[in-house]
Formats: structure tokens, C-alpha cells, sequence
């Protein structure tokens, strides 16, 4: 549903609800979602309301993942 949104000209940074979409895919720890959003152009840096601050260390290390061999 993401991709179909996206081709057919989504804002990957809107939406109707407080949180952006990349913060509600962090959240429910979906990876292609976060993923497909990034490559869409999403703002991993986007300001967060106070509400979901916290959830800015998350967002910004699935956005640049560090792998550790």
C-alpha cells in the first residue's frame, strides 16, 4: 500500500496524524516500510512534536544502520 501511495505521488513526510510516516513505520518495526520511505525521499531529521521526541535515537539509527561484524 506504501509503494502504491508513493508512485502515485505521496508525500512521504505527511500525514493526517501527529507522527510522520517514517516514525509510525519505526515504530511498528517494519523495515521495507522505513525503507521505501527513505528511498522516497523522507526526512529521517524531520522536527518531531514533544510527544514523540524520544523516538528521534530510533528513527535515526534505522535510518543509518551500523553493522557490526
Amino acid at each position: 500500500m506504501v509503494q502504491l501511495l508513493l508512485r502515485r505521488g505521496a508525500d512521504p513526510n505527511r500525514s493526517s496524524l501527529p507522527q510522520p510516516p517514517l516514525l509510525m513505520a519505526v515504530q511498528r518495526l517494519d523495515v521495507d516500510i522505513v525503507r521505501e520511505l527513505l528511498l522516497a525521499g523522507a526526512d529521517p531529521q524531520v522536527e518531531l512534536t514533544q510527544a514523540v521526541r524520544c523516538c528521534r535515537v530510533t528513527l535515526t539509527f534505522l535510518a543509518y544502520p551500523v553493522y557490526i561484524v
